[in-house]
């Protein structure tokens, strides 16, 4: 069983625990890092529509769901990773991406 730190003292109201640079950072890269995702999921979409006519065969059914795996395959791993960070804890979650990442790599 991993072990998880909780700090007994967190109290996300209390101004003087704020870092407001970090927070702006966070708000960048997390903006940052959303508006990509919907990219990707509106080229693959964008593209899905086209396929047929440079060749690939695929039936209607076969063009839904290759517009609607990104999405759904996002917003199931959206709402699992909701539920990691309190059970895990963040820097074990944080170590087991990088290393999903680089085992992909």
């Amino acid at each position: 069983m991993l072990k998880t730190y909780k700090d007994p003292e967190w109290n996300p109201e209390d101004p003087k625990r704020w870092d407001p640079a970090l927070a702006w950072r966070t708000l960048w890269i997390t903006t940052f890092n959303l508006t990509l995702a919907f990219i990707t999921w509106y080229v693959v979409s964008a593209l899905a529509v086209r396929l047929p006519k440079v060749g690939f065969e695929l039936s209607t059914l076969q063009l839904f769901w290759l517009t609607a795996m990104p999405g759904l395959a996002g917003g199931t791993l959206r709402i699992i990773w909701t539920f990691l960070p309190p059970i895990l804890g963040t820097r074990h979650l944080v170590t087991f991406s990088r290393g999903a990442v680089a085992a992909v790599d």
